[in-house]
């Protein structure tokens, strides 16, 4: 039988294991992506935009000087007649300091949208770019479902981000400051599994008022949505 004292214990223990494991299970998946050439996930975000300020107070806040700078490069594209805005896709090449990837982002929900990726190296997404070819791998195949073909791909947009990532129990923490060609952005993004209500009770306890914020390829663009 369990004495009282492991009852005493138990609140902390247990949201410590889950923290641990929720961290370790994040990091396998990372190291996964960047071995692995597909990936398929649901992404569940939440995300305001910010002020210069308030991006510092957070950046601040969240002690981002002590966390890793993560630098991406994004590649928008679609074709000439727009295919893929017409069917509300999103398609990008990204670049980070270890790999290159290819997504389709296809919107499911409010809040949702299914990424199918194609992982390679940097090396293959810089010949990629330049040539402005693609993997024949599972994004083109699902474009062609909407009979998309990659051959009348075309590059609509770019930008470059600065991104520290926090996890914590409720979800992933992004703050995000992008550069496009017509300026700056500021932004925090929410990556979560069920629970939206960690990401206003965070808005509010900061004096953050939400701001909504197209798409990063909508802002590539100069689009509205």
């Amino acid at each position: 039988m369990l004495t009282p004292v492991y009852f005493d214990i138990f609140p902390i223990i247990i949201p410590y294991y889950l923290h641990i494991r929720k961290n370790i299970f994040r990091m396998t998946t990372t190291l996964l992506k960047r071995t692995q050439t597909m990936s398929k996930e649901l992404e569940k975000e939440l995300k305001t935009g910010l002020t210069e300020s308030e991006y510092h107070h957070l950046y601040t806040f969240l002690q981002c000087d002590k966390r890793p700078l993560i630098s991406q490069e994004n590649y928008y594209f679609d074709t000439f007649d727009n295919q893929l805005l017409n069917h509300k896709l999103g398609l990008r090449i990204r670049l980070d300091d270890t790999h290159g990837e290819f997504t389709l982002k296809v919107p499911v929900a409010e809040h949702e949208k299914m990424e199918i990726t194609d992982i390679f190296s940097l090396d293959l997404g810089r010949a990629y770019l330049q040539s402005n070819t693609f993997p024949n791998g599972h994004v083109v195949q699902e474009l062609r479902h909407y009979n998309i073909s990659s051959t009348n791909l075309i590059q609509i947009g770019t930008l470059k981000n600065e991104r520290y990532e926090i996890e914590t129990l409720d979800g992933l923490w992004v703050l995000d400051k992008s550069y496009f060609q017509n300026g700056i952005t500021y932004e925090l993004e929410f990556e979560y599994e069920t629970n939206t209500k960690p990401f206003y009770d965070f808005l509010e306890k900061h004096g953050i008022l939400f701001k909504a914020l197209p798409s990063k390829l909508a802002r590539a663009v100069n689009r509205q949505a």
